[in-house]
């Protein structure tokens, strides 16, 4: 993943709203040239609340101090 200075000023930016813990890029799979059944997995990951919603499998995440807080109270 690559990002610009503009983009990675968005994901922070965004942790200067009321209630927001974290924040990251949106998720974009590039399948152009992969096989039917790859494309197929993501078509469908990309219409689940799991994947559309997740922090994981981002590349980045950006933690508010809350966010970081809540985050090391967690198990796992």
């Amino acid at each position: 993943m690559t990002l610009t200075g503009a983009q990675i000023h968005v994901i922070v930016g965004a942790l200067d709203m009321p209630g927001v813990l974290a924040s990251t890029a949106v998720r974009r799979m590039v399948t152009r040239g992969s096989a039917v059944p790859v494309k197929g997995y993501y078509a469908i990951n990309n219409r689940l609340p799991l994947f559309r919603n997740a922090l994981f499998g981002r590349g980045v995440i950006a933690l508010s101090k809350e966010g970081a807080t809540a985050s090391r109270a967690s198990p796992g």
